[in-house]
């Protein structure tokens, strides 16, 4: 919990030097058919540098998606992003990708917890590209539509507490993919 309150606290002095901040919410769904769809929130801010690219840097948490019977998944991801925003219309669109750490977390079902069987997961390296556009109300707040795709490779180490040994469960893998695709709605302010 600290280190994600020190991420936030990071993201947010980034905040004060940026030109653009926006705030999303939508929708998150994971192609694989085990999860259950989530709500997912982002926030942004962003920097013009040259020509209509733009750096930013974003925070998002990824919602709590149901894996049955095992449990739910969720987690919180920082990124630094390079945006490009296309030349304007009526809307302004943009294209991006982004880098960064994501931190995850498992809750077990109460069939786990009978068991006796932990599992955890650790953090990981996350990448992500999407598009997005931005229609102005007026000369500083825009509504903001966007979808990306979210990829991460979470290190997952499951525990058999009565037999003492891994347990081979969510997948047979040490890794959970973490793959999503992402659409959110949301409001951007200009400075």
């Amino acid at each position: 919990m600290k280190r994600l309150i020190i991420v936030f606290m990071l993201f947010f002095c980034s905040v004060s030097s940026a030109s653009e901040i926006s705030v999303r919410g939508g929708w998150l769904h994971t192609p694989n058919s085990n999860y259950d769809d989530a709500l997912t929130f982002a926030a942004r801010a962003e920097q013009p540098i040259y020509q209509g690219f733009s750096l930013g840097v974003e925070g998002a948490y990824h919602g709590s998606q149901a894996h049955d019977p095992y449990g739910d998944i969720s987690g919180y991801s920082v990124l630094g992003e390079l945006i490009y925003n296309l030349p304007e219309w009526y809307v302004k669109p943009y294209v991006f990708g982004g880098l960064g750490w994501a931190w995850w977390s498992f809750d077990r079902s109460q069939d786990m917890i009978d068991k006796q069987i932990d599992i955890s997961l650790g953090n990981s390296f996350a990448k992500k590209v999407g598009i997005g556009a931005n229609y102005e109300i007026n000369s500083r707040w825009s509504i903001n539509l966007e979808w990306h795709y979210f990829q991460s490779h979470v290190p997952k180490d499951s525990f058999d507490n009565t037999t003492g040994s891994f347990a081979n469960v969510v997948t047979d893998e040490k890794t959970i993919g973490q793959e999503e695709t992402n659409l959110l709605v949301g409001l951007r302010y200009k400075f």
